[in-house]
């Protein structure tokens, strides 16, 4: 039990254990228990985004190369070309904050490519 020993506090007051913690408020799920404790929930659903590019990359090969790069940035992200379009589209879908624009612009530009973010 000494292992477990720890000092929390919670609304001015002071535990010395998890055990007294979990007896004084009775917790009946755990997204209670992190909204009490103001830790980020792991439920919380987030909006998700496609941001649209503008490209100038021209074949299969060199878009591979670019989505490699991209995904070892961005690997919660759903990223794909679209090399039929007029455009040559990049597209990726992920999370709001999964999705940084600059870094994608920077990334893509650093093979040389040309890419402008195509605004809705």
């Amino acid at each position: 039990m000494n292992a477990f020993r720890t000092q929390i506090r919670v609304t001015g007051r002071l535990f010395k254990s998890v055990n007294i913690l979990d007896k004084y408020f009775h917790w009946e799920n755990l997204n209670h228990m992190e909204e009490f404790l103001q830790v980020p929930s792991i439920n919380r659903e987030y909006s998700r985004v496609v941001e649209i590019f503008k490209t100038n990359v021209s074949d299969a090969f060199e878009a591979n190369i670019v989505i490699r790069e991209l995904r070892g940035h961005f690997p919660l992200c759903k990223i794909t070309f679209d090399l039929d379009d007029c455009d040559r589209i990049l597209r990726i879908e992920g999370r709001e904050f999964d999705i940084n624009i600059t870094a994608i612009l920077e990334i893509v530009k650093a093979y040389h490519y040309d890419i402008e973010l195509i605004l809705d």
